[in-house]
């Protein structure tokens, strides 16, 4: 975080033996090179997180065998995300959300498939983006270690995925996408979350009561949906809670 502008020097990238290289919270512009799989084969933490960078995500990340953290957030990068950025199975942390990234075929969703190699992977952020489409089958195949996922700012459409709740999540953010259907009535078995975000979407039914069986939760928002009904008794269980926003919605009755 030094405020640091301009562009990159290229010859950072021809330093073969880097492992590591954060570039992130700077002013920083240009592309990565699209051959930067090829210049940087070790690289296991690489960071542009809030920067100006522009251009595509190059491909050749699949050639990082031992990559475990892609944090690219924040910049202006477009285009579709590569279908085999998750090949060789090692990532931890892949931050691409807040960018111009794009998503208007079934085909563009791939990189979910090569994600689902990665069986250590805990955060998956792809939020504030231009993605489309129906959520991908192929997310009830990442790893159960995931604890982190922000599908936020897109367009997705379709239902939630049960498979979800079978996950250990902490944080869950589908917020302002165009999702339907209903609130699973299984969702409280997600027991160690604590922030669920689901605002801002299609979502109709009633709210269900095994919310209430989520004690860790500190943070719910179901706002501008077309939910209706009345407001669980057992919201009242939630001690933890320190946001609630259940506006613009058709509810009735009381708060507990």
């Amino acid at each position: 975080d030094n405020q640091l502008e301009g562009h990159v020097p290229l010859p950072i990238f021809n330093i073969s033996s880097i492992r590591f290289l954060d570039l992130g919270f700077n002013r920083l512009s240009g592309s990565i090179p699209l051959d930067i799989g090829f210049k940087l084969p070790r690289i296991n933490y690489f960071s542009t997180i809030a920067n100006h960078f522009e251009g595509i995500i190059p491909p050749t990340f699949s050639n990082t065998s031992a990559i475990e953290s892609l944090l690219l957030r924040g910049n202006k990068y477009h285009d579709t995300i590569p279908r085999e950025i998750g090949i060789h199975g090692n990532l931890k942390f892949f931050a691409l959300g807040d960018n111009m990234l794009q998503a208007t075929r079934p085909s563009d969703w791939e990189f979910f498939t090569s994600l689902a190699n990665c069986s250590s992977l805990q955060m998956l952020d792809v939020g504030q983006n231009n993605l489309a489409g129906a959520m991908p089958i192929s997310i009830a195949n990442l790893s159960k270690e995931l604890n982190w996922i922000d599908l936020g700012g897109n367009q997705i459409i379709g239902t939630i995925h049960t498979d979800l709740w079978k996950l250990k999540l902490i944080f869950l953010n589908l917020s302002y996408n165009l999702l339907t259907g209903t609130l699973p009535p299984d969702i409280g078995r997600l027991p160690s979350i604590n922030y669920i975000y689901i605002s801002h979407n299609r979502i109709t039914g009633q709210i269900p009561e095994s919310l209430g069986n989520i004690s860790q939760l500190s943070s719910l928002d179901l706002s501008n949906n077309l939910l209706y009904g009345s407001v669980p008794v057992s919201l009242g269980n939630l001690t933890e809670l320190q946001k609630l926003d259940l506006s613009v919605n058709a509810l009735t009755g009381q708060i507990p």
